[in-house]
């Protein structure tokens, strides 16, 4: 696993920035009543980016992301997120006031740039002939390895060049 900026396509970059922004989400207020507040931490919601391994470790390893696997793990964010959300609501003097804070809506955000970014990312072939043999073949759609004899990658159907 390594950091790889400079090969990484937009997708990959998206991925990687929406994940810092989770991150530093959980130290912001999550919940906020005036004079009280919690962070992501204190609340539990740091077990949500559950959900973000699969996508991180596969733009760090470098390996092409399983677009279905993607978007369960990315849209799976972001409904555990609406949810909490939406459970914030209370009611004070007589009102309904959703109780969410900064926190909370920026690691929506977050969630919504995984989906995006899950979308737009595809493996370079510059990355994939660094980090296995030649004699393999890769497509270059998406990234998936396939048997040296056929003419269709088996992820996406893409002609193998």
């Amino acid at each position: 696993m390594k950091f790889d900026w400079q090969n990484w396509d937009m997708g990959g970059r998206i991925i990687f920035v929406a994940a810092c922004a989770a991150i530093v989400s959980m130290f912001m207020d999550w919940v906020s009543i005036g004079i009280i507040s919690q962070s992501g931490l204190t609340q539990g919601t740091f077990l949500i980016l559950g959900f973000w391994v699969y996508p991180i470790l596969m733009l760090l390893k470098g390996d092409s992301i399983h677009r279905l696997w993607g978007l369960i793990c990315s849209i799976g964010s972001c409904v555990a997120t609406i949810a909490y959300i939406g459970s914030k609501s209370i009611e004070i003097f007589g009102k309904t006031v959703n109780a969410a804070a900064t926190g909370s809506w920026l690691f929506l955000l977050a969630s919504f740039a995984l989906i995006f970014g899950v979308m737009k990312y595809q493996v370079r072939t510059s990355m994939i002939q660094d980090s296995n043999s030649t004699s393999e073949k890769f497509c270059t759609e998406c990234g998936a390895k396939s048997a040296s004899k056929t003419a269709f990658c088996n992820e996406c159907g893409a002609k193998i060049k």
